[in-house]
């Protein structure tokens, strides 16, 4: 069975599994189990294997390793590190806790001057994608940070990539390419109208400095592509913007437009104008968010561009006690603020916070989100946003997803943390024109979790879930249990009811160290589903004795 049939039907199912669960959870818990029951199908597991495209700790770099493991076992991961030329250098054996994530300097355990940059290579014995992984890279004294994500084979149905650079003044752009296969690779890269080519052996990466191009510059956005001779999925790259002196970066992401499955694309959780004051940002901070779109097709695209955004306004009702603050109401609205027709191979850029200015909305946003539908084949449009302030110093990529790629179109998983000064907000969009639903539950390494109420999202609205918020309220979660109060760190995970009507992101930020860590599921993290028993009765059942026993099945 294809990939999408398989994604497809297993959608259905846990569609009709997640609507009786959420709507009729007290019921399910309630219910006796069924001892005859047949027992679960234990999956299988095999050898598997993930990449991540570049790594450095060169120029007062850092690279911090995070692995997830999504199962309730513990996981044993081996890490490979590649230099830039394909040498190759094993980690000591690293056990991952069951539901929680771990963080590995990369500097701590790499040995040799000549490892100071290249790719990292991630194998476990399991379920595919029973583990999850991305290099954050990162310094502190400069204020910056951007993210190299993971490329599984499910991200790839061809020999291209395309992605969209954009240099704010001062700034440098970079692309790393990485050759996973174990053959030579030629790759055919071009930068706006210019063509390069690079011949990489078995695990080598190539770092590129972009705008060393004339054609490249701090005032345009730029496409940059590429094509290779390899089969789909052997060559992954990363790009990035680097700012050391103002602590301006930003990654942009290189994807396969032949992996995208319908004619729009969405972002969660831009900033535009003043910030929320809650967020802590340094008076007199604003932030521009440019909405850069590329044509990758043969035709001219038509493209429709609209924003959902969430203000907080003083209730019409004061309070009666003087003393207390005025309550407040959140007001959500959805505008549409650009159409526009883009040339094959052009990039446009939409300032959005200019837009929503020009509309007259001037307030600080809560949370805001941005649609974008155009009319050509699926793939033949690209996305790009970052939000940043005037000084540089503050920046925050949004990627911009197709709701309907078949690998994001169910749910994903994320780390938390709220400890050492960081924050975690998961940031989650209804990216159709109906009311959708979806649940959410945070895991703990113990077995426990904690379980969200119901998620209710208008049509296009965005919402924000702020972890420490949540910790701090000490509300009970859905099945009447508490936050453990010694907990500061896990995974969350969120699953969409109906498949491909959201997309969700979860954003950790340091306000005193100036950096920003945005995760993004970019693989099938549920793909394990598949192994369940076929029928929606079983695989309820088997949910509603995990929940009853505290434990999700993710």
């Amino acid at each position: 069975m294809i990939r999408e049939q398989r994604i497809a039907l297993l959608g259905l199912v846990l569609s009709l599994v997640f609507a009786i669960l959420i709507f009729d959870t007290a019921e399910a818990l309630a219910a006796p189990q069924n001892k005859t029951a047949p027992q679960k199908k234990t999956p299988p597991t095999s050898n598997q294997m993930t990449n991540i495209p570049y790594y450095t700790l060169r120029d007062g770099l850092s690279s911090t390793l995070t692995l997830n493991d999504l199962t309730q076992s513990a996981m044993p991961v081996t890490v490979m590190i590649y230099n830039e030329q394909g040498k190759g250098q094993m980690l000591k054996p690293i056990t991952l806790e069951p539901h929680s994530f771990k963080q590995i300097e990369l500097g701590n355990f790499v040995v040799g001057d000549d490892f100071s940059s290249g790719n990292v290579e991630i194998a476990f014995n399991g379920i595919n994608m029973a583990v999850t992984s991305q290099v954050s890279v990162y310094s502190l004294q400069n204020r910056v940070s951007f993210e190299s994500r993971e490329a599984d084979m499910m991200d790839f149905e061809s020999s291209r990539l395309a992605g969209i650079l954009s240099l704010p003044k001062g700034a440098d752009g970079f692309l790393a390419v990485t050759n996973t296969a174990m053959t030579q690779v030629t790759v055919q890269l071009m930068i706006g109208s210019k063509k390069r080519e690079i011949i990489l052996l078995p695990r080598e990466t190539n770092l590129v400095k972009l705008n060393d191009d004339a054609s490249v510059n701090a005032f345009r956005a730029t496409l940059v592509s590429l094509q290779h001779n390899g089969m789909p999925g052997d060559i992954v790259a990363t790009g990035y913007a680097l700012d050391m002196k103002d602590g301006y970066s930003s990654a942009f992401t290189m994807s396969d437009p032949a992996n995208l499955r319908s004619s729009t694309l969405a972002g969660v959780n831009f900033r535009a104008g003043l910030p929320d004051p809650s967020e802590g940002f340094p008076d007199g901070t604003r932030f521009s968010s440019p909405l850069l779109l590329a044509n990758v097709g043969a035709k001219p695209v038509n493209a429709k561009v609209s924003v959902d955004y969430t203000i907080r306004e003083e209730a019409k009702l004061t309070s009666i006690d003087p003393k207390k603050p005025a309550p407040t109401d959140d007001k959500f609205s959805t505008v549409p603020v650009k159409q526009l027709t883009i040339a094959p191979g052009d990039v446009q850029r939409i300032e959005l916070s200019d837009e929503l200015a020009g509309l007259g909305i001037t307030d600080s946003l809560e949370e805001a989100g941005v649609d974008i539908s155009y009319d050509g084949t699926p793939g033949s449009l690209i996305g790009q946003l970052t939000s940043a302030d005037q000084t540089g110093d503050y920046s925050f990529e949004v990627p911009i997803k197709d709701p309907a790629d078949p690998s994001l179109m169910i749910e994903s998983i994320y780390p938390w943390t709220i400890e050492n000064g960081t924050d975690t907000v998961l940031h989650l969009k209804n990216t159709t024109d109906k009311n959708v639903n979806a649940s959410g539950v945070l895991m703990f390494s113990d077995g426990r979790t904690y379980n969200l109420s119901r998620i209710a999202l208008e049509p296009h609205q965005s919402i924000a879930i702020d972890m420490r918020k949540l910790k701090d309220s000490k509300q009970p979660d859905l099945l009447k249990q508490p936050f453990p109060a010694e907990e500061g760190h896990g995974l969350v995970s969120w699953h969409q009811v109906i498949p491909a009507t959201m997309i969700g992101r979860a954003e950790q930020t340091n306000m005193k160290d100036g950096i920003a860590r945005s995760f993004s599921c970019a693989s099938g993290c549920c793909d394990y589903y598949q192994y369940e028993d076929s029928g929606a009765r079983s695989l309820f059942a088997d949910w509603a004795r995990w929940r009853k026993r505290g434990v999700s099945g993710v």
